[in-house]
């Protein structure tokens, strides 16, 4: 098992004397995901478990389920299949969007453990999602439910999360919305869209089902930089359109760009490499921007730096948020300084995306402690220096370094080429001797020839 801070094994106690039944609210990078799992993990008679998340989170929670404590997480994907009644399987996890059509089945397995991780997902208590977590709620035992923004505007998107986690203190909706909404009565009826108590409310929840901790409060404990690899699954079209580059790359290249084919195939094995990188970049655009919303909706204090290789990326982003600051090649002199200052300044600016190269040296973009590779440069310096865009002197708090790679592609190989090339940069650096070549090309190269 991995080993915890002094805070997360406090976490994972306070999980065990409150039931289980816990709403987990630490703030966005203390851990909440890692907190459960070890949990999970220390209580195998709570079995079967089952996690709703973002579609974008699936992976995440399977890799560090398995990678970290060895546990199997069978990923749902798509609509329920007519012919599937039952799942064999210990551990399930399922984004909210599929939560009804699976319903049945996931009821049928008579779960012993729900986790809801980004709970307001489902705050809309008249939403489908909603309704069918809390049909899975009340068959399971115990029942946490994680969120760094557990309330997004109102106490009254509260209540389904409280009700879910505990029905015994929060059964009733009118109930909360009279105790700690401020009701107003309109033409059409009353509404619950006010605040009222809320002291009150924090007490009783810190008292009996929530946990929060505040960045602020547990910083000492907390390593300068973090870094987290998360997973991206392409779509059954992307993954097809990825195998026929890797596996037959003449028909492909002629097929797609046959102005270029001769020219590329003259050196067939470096051009190769080069199309699956930029091809893998392309592919997972679709989920690169909805990681990024739910970034922003999931974190709505924060600011975030993003860095890739490829234009094409950032025109993409351009056109996803009009009001997003961009720092590349042909951002320069004033430009360059005012889009800095901006993004330092200005909390209603919160987004930043620069090329590796342009954005790697000479800025500093501290006003963010998150920062997150779309992409891979070849070079583990390239990492370092775009690393230290956001980790440097003024920063107040610690940094989440955070890398989005798609699966089953050339991106996974680079990703771990390039741990091992950083490792070698540092002995270089700061003490320690070796002949390996920095360049992880060829290295590469090798890797996806094996």
């Amino acid at each position: 098992m991995p080993k915890l801070y002094p805070f997360q094994k406090e976490g994972v106690q306070r999980i065990h004397k409150m039931g289980a039944r816990v709403v987990l609210a630490d703030d966005q990078g203390l851990g909440k995901t890692i907190q459960t799992l070890n949990y999970i993990k220390r209580t195998p008679n709570k079995r079967p478990v089952i996690v709703v998340c973002p579609a974008t989170m699936k992976y995440t929670w399977q890799n560090e389920a398995y990678q970290h404590y060895k546990m199997e997480f069978h990923v749902l994907e798509g609509r329920c299949p007519e012919h599937v009644q039952h799942l064999n399987t210990k551990f399930v996890v399922i984004n909210y969007e599929l939560l009804e059509s699976w319903l049945p089945v996931l009821l049928a397995m008579k779960p012993s453990m729900l986790v809801l991780d980004e709970c307001h997902y489902a705050k809309n208590r008249t939403a489908k999602r909603t309704k069918a977590a809390r049909k899975l709620s009340n068959e399971c035992k115990h029942v946490i439910a994680l969120s760094g923004t557990p309330i997004t505007n109102k106490p009254s998107e509260y209540w389904p999360v409280l009700n879910m986690v505990r029905p015994d203190l929060f059964p009733n909706f009118v109930k909360f919305g009279w105790a700690y909404c401020r009701p107003r009565h309109t033409r059409w009826g009353w509404v619950f869209d006010g605040s009222k108590d809320t002291d009150k409310l924090n007490k009783l929840l810190t008292d009996t089902c929530m946990i929060r901790r505040l960045k602020a409060e547990v910083l000492a404990e907390l390593p300068a930089k973090t870094r987290k690899v998360i997973p991206l699954k392409l779509s059954i079209g992307a993954r097809k359109k990825y195998a026929e580059a890797r596996d037959d790359f003449r028909k492909w290249i002629r097929k797609n760009n046959p102005a270029k084919a001769k020219r590329a195939l003259k050196a067939e094995a470096v051009s190769k490499l080069g199309y699956l990188v930029r091809l893998a970049s392309e592919l997972k655009r679709p989920i690169l921007i909805q990681w990024i919303h739910e970034f922003l909706q999931n974190n709505p204090d924060e600011k975030l730096v993003l860095m890739t290789m490829h234009t094409e990326t950032i025109e993409s982003l351009r056109g996803a948020w009009k009001d997003i600051l961009v720092i590349n090649g042909s951002v320069k002199g004033r430009d360059r300084t005012d889009a800095v200052r901006i993004f330092q300044t200005n909390p209603r600016h919160r987004l930043l995306v620069g090329n590796i190269k342009a954005a790697g040296i000479g800025v500093t973009l501290h006003a963010s402690s998150n920062l997150v590779f779309l992409d891979l440069p070849w070079s583990p310096g390239d990492l370092m220096q775009a690393e230290d865009r956001i980790h440097r002197i003024g920063q107040k708090d610690r940094v989440l370094i955070q890398y989005l790679l798609a699966l089953g592609t050339v991106e996974e190989n680079l990703m771990k080429l390039l741990r091992t090339k950083s490792r070698v940069l540092n002995n270089v650096l700061n003490g320690g001797s070796t002949d390996t070549d920095l360049s992880v090309f060829n290295d590469l190269f090798k890797a996806l020839a094996a």
